[in-house]
């Protein structure tokens, strides 16, 4: 069991090394449930389901071609509660824009959101690069979250990725496989399909792994963190370990303030983006496990395993 994992592991850790992130799971799953005020597995898997690029293979033309189709033309998705939860991660007016905001040159201190002035000044105070910095404040995030709220969002990662069937295999393909056959010199529309349900077999499995690590506690969520880390930014992993520990001290007595505030921003758009989509409150099995409660972490491997051993559409 425990090889198998460190197995998945790795290729999580390949994976994410290979692209730049924002927001982590965890927290897109908390925005799009205070900005609806649904807990769904099918909207929370649609909330980063919209990052399925960053399990795209070796190849940074075709991740950015499938991260563009995501990220900005995310409304090709025919309207559903995935689709809703596929939005509100978007980097138009959705949780990505606000943690990207630091790419543009041109706006002004004075408006610079939460993220943006985070970001900048873990850069001066580490003697890092904006990029750089931007890995340690979002993945602090995903940090404060689990050791504020516990296992929770764990569950729900998890939960959501018993969500996926054939019906968003379905729209994803619909959506996205004729314009990044456009997009791509030399592909077809078959070829797109392939790639596009080999990122989302791949990044599914991602999830698990990352959802797995998360509901085991904050220890085992740093470490995947600072693995992830080491291939992703090309250091050494007590470099990481120090800048990780320093961002979440160093955003931990606001962050939460800002998660909320985005959360609510985000509520009216996603309303006026999907006004006739209802998404009714369920997770798989009637519940929702927390600390002490009837699934605790100890059962997440066994959890993670069936999963694993789950037929993938």
């Amino acid at each position: 069991m425990r090889m198998l994992m460190w197995g998945v592991t790795l290729g999580v850790m390949l994976g994410w090394a290979a692209e730049a992130r924002a927001w982590g799971m965890a927290t897109h799953i908390l925005m799009v449930e205070q900005a609806t005020g649904k807990r769904n597995p099918e909207q929370n898997l649609g909330s980063m389901m919209t990052d399925m690029n960053q399990a795209a293979a070796l190849d940074a033309e075709l991740r950015h071609a499938i991260g563009t189709l995501t990220h900005f033309e995310f409304d090709r998705l025919r309207p559903s509660c995935f689709a809703r939860g596929f939005a509100s991660h978007n980097n138009v007016w959705g949780a990505d824009w606000y943690s990207h905001q630091y790419w543009l040159e041109d706006v002004p201190e004075s408006e610079w959101y939460y993220p943006t002035h985070k970001i900048y000044e873990l850069a001066e105070e580490l003697d890092i690069t904006l990029n750089e910095a931007e890995y340690y404040f979002e993945m602090a995030m995903e940090i404060l979250l689990r050791r504020d709220t516990g296992p929770e969002l764990g569950y729900q990662i998890l939960f959501a990725t018993l969500a996926f069937d054939e019906t968003h295999r379905r729209d994803l393909i619909d959506a996205f496989a004729e314009p990044l056959a456009a997009r791509m010199p030399g592909m077809s529309v078959a070829e797109a399909t392939r790639t596009l349900n080999l990122s989302m077999r791949s990044f599914h499995r991602m999830l698990q792994v990352y959802g797995n690590a998360y509901v085991q506690g904050e220890l085992e969520l740093a470490r995947l963190l600072v693995a992830v880390g080491v291939f992703y930014l090309n250091v050494r992993p007590m470099e990481v370990a120090y800048n990780l520990r320093y961002a979440v001290e160093w955003c931990s007595a606001d962050y939460r303030e800002e998660l909320d505030r985005i959360s609510d921003v985000l509520t009216p758009l996603l309303v006026a983006a999907y006004p006739v989509v209802s998404c009714d409150d369920d997770t798989p099995w009637g519940c929702t496990p927390g600390e002490g409660e009837s699934s605790p972490a100890s059962l997440a491997p066994l959890l993670v395993l069936s999963l694993l051993l789950r037929p993938v559409p």
